[in-house]
Parts: C-alpha cells; sequence; structure tokens
C-alpha cells in the first residue's frame, strides 16, 4: 500500500505541486488606523514641527514656520507669500487666550484637511485657530479611507459640513506621525492643490 501511494505522486506530480496563491495585499481599509493616528497624536505630551507648504489655484501660498506643542498650550507660526504678498501670523497673538480643546481642533484638522486651513485664517483673515461650534470632529471627517501598507500613505475623501471638500493623501513617517501631505479642494474658483511637508522634533 506503501508503495502505491509513492507510486501515485510520482505519477501525477502536477497534482501535489498546485498549491492555491494567495495574492500579497497592499491595501486595507484604513479608518481604525487613521483613528489610531489620531489618538496618538493626542496623547504626544510635547512635540515640534517644522513646516513646509506650497499650494496652488484659487489661493497660490508657499507657507514656512513651526508648530510647538507643550500639554494643553499650541503655538503655531508661519511665515509667507500669499498671492504675492509677504505675510506672517503666529497663533495665538500676543496676548490672547486660547479657547478650550484648541490643541485637540488643530490637530484633528492637520490630520483631515491639513495646517493650511488654519494658516489661511491667520495670514489672510487675522483670526485664530479654528475651534468650530460642535468640535472639529463633527465638523471635518474623512471617509472612504484605504491605507498603503507599503507605501505607509492613507488615502480619503474630506467631508466638510456633510459635503465632500476634496481628496487627500497622508504619509506617515517611521516614527508614526504625519511626514507629508497631499490634497486637492474643490471651490468655486477651481481646486486649489495643497502640499505640505512635515519634520517633527
Amino acid at each position: 500500500m506503501k508503495s502505491f501511494v509513492l507510486l501515485m505522486l510520482f505519477a501525477f506530480p502536477a497534482f501535489a505541486a498546485e498549491v492555491p496563491k494567495i495574492p500579497a495585499v497592499d491595501t486595507i481599509p484604513g479608518d481604525a488606523e487613521f483613528h489610531v493616528l489620531e489618538a496618538r497624536l493626542q496623547r504626544l505630551p510635547a512635540a515640534s514641527m517644522r513646516y513646509h507648504i506650497e499650494s496652488t489655484g484659487p489661493i497660490p501660498t508657499v507657507v514656512n514656520g513651526e508648530l510647538h506643542l507643550d500639554g494643553e498650550s499650541v503655538q503655531l507660526y508661519g511665515s509667507a507669500k500669499v498671492k504675492g504678498e509677504d505675510a506672517y501670523t503666529r497663533m495665538p497673538a500676543e496676548g490672547e487666550t486660547l479657547p478650550p480643546n484648541t490643541r485637540r481642533a488643530l490637530l484633528i484638522g492637520m490630520t483631515r484637511m491639513g495646517l493650511l486651513h488654519n494658516l489661511v485664517r491667520g495670514l489672510m483673515m487675522k483670526q485664530g485657530i479654528d475651534p468650530k461650534p460642535g468640535g472639529a470632529d463633527e465638523w471635518v471627517r474623512v471617509t472612504n479611507v484605504v491605507y498603503d501598507l507599503n507605501a505607509h500613505r492613507f488615502t480619503f475623501d474630506i467631508m466638510v459640513e456633510g459635503q465632500q471638500a476634496g481628496e487627500g493623501e497622508l504619509t506617515i513617517a517611521r516614527d508614526g506621525k504625519p511626514s507629508h501631505r497631499h490634497q486637492i479642494v474643490h471651490f468655486p474658483e477651481g481646486d486649489l492643490t495643497v502640499d505640505e511637508n512635515y519634520q517633527w522634533r
């Protein structure tokens, strides 16, 4: 009987060799991973970051600056050229008291729609960090989130007040923090293309 089994294996080697291949998975649904990223940033006791931002479209902008986090304290600086004009912003402004949850609103805004939103408020509107009544969690969301396991990059749709405002990509560095953001935001005047680069330290 044993000899018969061996004979069958050698006589029909193709059957023994045909093992179904499981395709490699490059992307996965990314909602859970995106929430982990946001929670990780919120837990940072202190951190500093340099950034460089460029946008083309209705609001052509080049911004260089720094973000400093220390507990609930937030400082955001930016030196820019907006529509060809030099501009500078500092948030909070001298003597300004930040409303509660400003740090949370800023970090959620950064992961979901980028830093440029709050920087434009300071550079062009001379306003502070946008806290949004009801919380940034409700005001801006990401949907259809996909995570690329090889590139360590999220892709998603950006939803503002329930309406799709654009599409974004967020690349994560080895330390688990965002390193690059690319997005296209839709305006009646045309699409705004934004690239943001972050260097944490």
